[in-house]
């Protein structure tokens, strides 16, 4: 896992940030409070219980009205009984994307790299001997995308935002589900629907604080 973040920042960030003074000193800190402040059972009917940790930096570049943005994240997750099992594992996400912002309102593009594992058991009703039921065993999963937003900044303070970001995410994963059930969402995508390709759309509510200029 560390080498697939090692890798995907030797091909993004050279492309965005050449030079050390293609980037000005004030950056901004933000956090997610959808999937931070607000429990994860509420927006996704499908999980149990889940908390995620997903803060971003936002660099202003040399460029006018472009912005780098770095987006590492965890998710731990539990999934409701369906269909006759339940699944419940953690992952580790990394975003790097360039927004074009101009004023309050933004569109852009990311890149995707998630890594989880997950585990769960089965149980089948039985009629006459009782029920049938296992384990399914742990395994490692890997998934690249890309995805496309949008953004709209409201201020609140003087260095003080919300940020408010629909989203849709195009995945696809290097993994075989043919014999096992769906994770009830990926960490750092959300709800998936599709065989190979896997696409999810979202919406991010994020409080922005602008650090000073040095």
């Amino acid at each position: 896992m560390r080498h697939s973040y090692i890798c995907l920042l030797i091909m993004f960030l050279p492309a965005q940030v050449s030079a050390q003074d293609t980037v000005r000193r004030s950056v901004s800190i933000g956090i997610d409070l959808l999937k931070n402040a607000w429990p994860l059972a509420t927006l996704y009917p499908e999980v149990r219980s889940a908390y995620t940790v997903e803060p971003t930096l936002i660099i202003p570049l040399h460029h006018p009205y472009r912005y780098l943005h770095i987006t590492p994240g965890f998710t731990r997750f539990s999934a409701k009984e369906t269909n006759s099992s339940v699944l419940s594992g953690q992952g580790y996400y990394l975003k790097v994307g360039l927004e074009r912002r101009k004023r309050n309102f933004g569109v852009g593009l990311a890149s995707l790299i998630t890594f989880w594992q997950d585990e769960g058991f089965y149980r089948f009703k039985g009629s006459y001997f009782g029920d049938y039921s296992g384990r399914i065993p742990q395994q490692n999963h890997l998934a690249v995308g890309g995805e496309f937003f949008i953004s709209s900044l409201i201020r609140v303070k003087k260095r003080l935002a919300i940020r408010l970001q629909p989203r849709l995410t195009l995945l696809a994963p290097f993994t075989d589900y043919n014999e096992r059930p769906d994770p009830p969402f990926l960490p750092g995508v959300g709800l998936i629907e599709g065989d190979r390709w896997k696409l999810s759309s979202g919406f991010s509510v994020q409080l922005i604080y602008r650090t000073s200029s040095n």
